[in-house]
């Protein structure tokens, strides 16, 4: 979009008319650049008006009214052309439709939730194999793979800090007595 100074549709493209649901760029030319904006929205392009020393306005998300009266959101930047004196002759307004991305960031963000999900039931099913693994299914009782288990990290446990220093553990066994 090209605005003048008193921020009127100068000229429009197609692809603009098409996103804001009008049938030609023609349609957009002679309105007023605030009357295709949001009410909420027009607060946000306060900076339109007066950029400091002719900065652009870069990345600025507006809501645009569509000629069917419904609302689209669009990234926009802005740049004022100044004439020598300073004066603001005119607006240059680059939008581009957001919608898009954020169905896409709406999408991604479903399949993470997704993602964790499936982790946290692949580890709940994880323990119950586990606990199938050690336990009788009949009385509950834990099993010979559990007791072995047990009883290979206790030796070791007890090796480790029972074990006289520098002397081989060969050599000096620790009685370990077992109470079930």
């Amino acid at each position: 979009l090209v605005l003048d100074s008193n921020e009127t549709i100068l000229m429009a493209n197609q692809p603009i008319a098409d996103v804001l649901g009008y049938p030609s760029e023609v349609n957009l030319i002679g309105k007023d650049f605030k009357s295709i904006l949001a009410d909420g929205d027009l607060l946000k392009l306060t900076g339109l008006e007066k950029p400091v020393e002719g900065a652009p306005v870069v990345g600025l998300t507006a809501s645009f009214v569509t000629e069917s009266g419904s609302t689209v959101p669009l990234s926009i930047s802005c740049s004022a052309m100044r004439k020598e004196n300073l004066d603001i002759e005119s607006y240059v307004v680059v939008s581009r439709d957001i919608r898009e991305s954020q169905v896409v960031h709406i999408a991604e963000s479903r399949a993470l939730a997704a993602e964790k999900q499936a982790s946290l039931n692949l580890q709940e099913e994880n323990e119950e194999l586990t606990e199938q693994t050690y336990k009788d299914s009949l009385t509950g009782l834990w099993n010979r793979h559990f007791l072995q288990e047990t009883i290979d990290k206790d030796v070791a446990r007890v090796n480790r800090h029972y074990a006289t220093p520098g002397a081989n553990p060969e050599d000096e066994s620790p009685c370990l007595i077992f109470v079930m």
